[in-house]
């Protein structure tokens, strides 16, 4: 059976899948997915990949396009509390490319470009490189990076996505729209597939109860627990400070609320869908 992790950036899904390594019987494993050794029929390594990027904007009619059947696969969603998720993904957007621009200079991306003169150009700008020899450029009129915005400039600022992230209209009106849409497709999927809705902080606060839950849903037994108090990014294992401890304290007992202000937080509240936010039990600031 395939298992399949998704969840925004920032929301502990290399985490869930070093506790899946750790307890499950897998037979095939990537880095987002793998496949376990059950009773229900088995998938190629050819077919985790069809899943696309973890970070996705995932609904039913893609997982139908490309021929997966509900008995086939579980998918495992992780949604984290939207306030601190956003201070997580202003430290660390994971972009495509290294430049963004702000809201105010912004237009609209172009679209890829073939391999040319150009590309081997921008290269040494971007770094960064698109399937099929593309390189997924935006035409900007200016350039910065997201993280040299300060944090209540990031957070009414456009979000322009990835050219694998399913969105096609191109960019968010902030991240915060991002959080709702995606969120809401994870409760959407769950009416058609099988669909185990988690939350980081519930992750965090139980994680042995969490693999015992998948475990049970998948009707295999799995083995002893051990937590993984380590890191799961090799950026935070540089911070010997950083550890389960660490999170567990820093997310359950909300210690990130002392990084917002007043007015962050009444901007943050008024873009949020009331009704995903109540759906995995947070509650508007």
């Amino acid at each position: 059976m395939i298992i399949k992790i998704y969840g925004e950036r920032n929301t502990g899904t290399n985490y869930l899948m070093q506790l899946l390594r750790n307890h499950l019987e897998i037979i095939v494993e990537r880095k987002e997915g793998c496949v376990l050794a059950s009773n229900f029929p088995a998938a190629s390594v050819e077919r985790l990949e069809e899943l696309g990027w973890k970070h996705r904007l995932i609904d039913a009619d893609f997982l139908q396009k490309k021929g997966f059947e509900r008995e086939s696969i579980l998918l495992l969603t992780l949604t984290k509390n939207p306030y601190s998720w956003l201070l997580s993904l202003h430290k660390r957007p994971y972009l495509p490319i290294f430049v963004r621009s702000k809201v105010k200079h912004s237009r609209v991306p172009g679209y890829p470009l073939k391999r040319s003169w150009l590309e081997w150009r921008l290269m040494k700008l971007t770094g960064w490189f698109g399937r099929r020899g593309q390189i997924f450029l935006y035409r900007y009129s200016r350039w910065c990076v997201y993280e040299k915005l300060n944090f209540s400039d990031f957070i009414r600022n456009k979000w322009f996505s990835r050219f694998d992230e399913g969105k096609e209209r191109g960019y968010y009106k902030n991240a915060i729209k991002l959080w709702n849409e995606k969120n809401k497709a994870y409760l959407e999927l769950a009416q058609h597939y099988d669909v185990m809705l988690l939350t980081y902080e519930e992750l965090l606060a139980s994680p042995e109860i969490v693999v015992h839950r998948i475990a049970n849903h998948l009707k295999c037994i799995p083995q002893e627990f051990k937590n993984v108090y380590e890191p799961a990014k090799q950026v935070d294992k540089i911070d010997g400070q950083k550890n389960y401890q660490f999170y567990y304290s820093y997310y359950l007992k909300e210690e990130w609320r002392k990084k917002l202000s007043s007015q962050d937080i009444q901007w943050i509240s008024s873009q949020l869908d009331q009704e995903v936010m109540q759906a995995f039990g947070y509650q508007i600031l």
